[in-house]
């Protein structure tokens, strides 16, 4: 093999790797910080008036409602929330939000729960996605994480 081909051949496994290591030391990170944000900026912004938050336990804050995938060679990690409206309430006739919720929690449009104090009172954003993605970029956790599995697979990281 020529220097070209070995570079070529080691640039793809580090980039396969990379790719591993995002989902498997990068998502939990991301996935508990989107937690925190949701409570922070989604659950602490009202207190609902009819109806009862599911939290972490298959609402909003559900890292099971949390899904990661990757950018095939691309290096790029997408966490996303794919939380649905509470079935609970699907009979009602005062709305029932059916579909994923998050867009309609972070643009504060949308919003069919004709019972809630919050929609007839003007329902705002409360956007915790970007929050989650500069907060964990801020306090360096995606390159510790990224580092820590790299070296994991016997790579040497050197951080500077």
């Amino acid at each position: 093999m020529s220097l070209m081909s070995d570079y070529e051949a080691w640039k793809a496994k580090l980039i396969g790797d990379v790719d591993q290591v995002l989902l498997t030391h990068v998502a939990p990170v991301v996935k508990d910080e989107m937690q925190a944000q949701i409570y922070d900026k989604v659950y602490s912004a009202y207190s609902p008036t009819q109806y009862v938050r599911r939290y972490d336990e298959g609402g909003l804050a559900d890292k099971a409602n949390m899904q990661e995938s990757v950018d095939a060679g691309q290096m790029t990690l997408h966490v996303v929330n794919l939380t649905t409206g509470n079935e609970e309430y699907a009979d009602s006739p005062d709305g029932f939000d059916s579909g994923f919720i998050t867009d309609i929690i972070e643009k504060g449009v949308g919003y069919r729960w004709r019972k809630s104090e919050i929609y007839q009172n003007q329902p705002f954003p409360r956007p915790f996605l970007n929050e989650t993605e500069k907060e964990v970029i801020r306090d360096g956790s995606v390159e510790r994480c990224l580092a820590e599995g790299l070296s994991v697979l016997g790579y040497t990281v050197i951080q500077g």
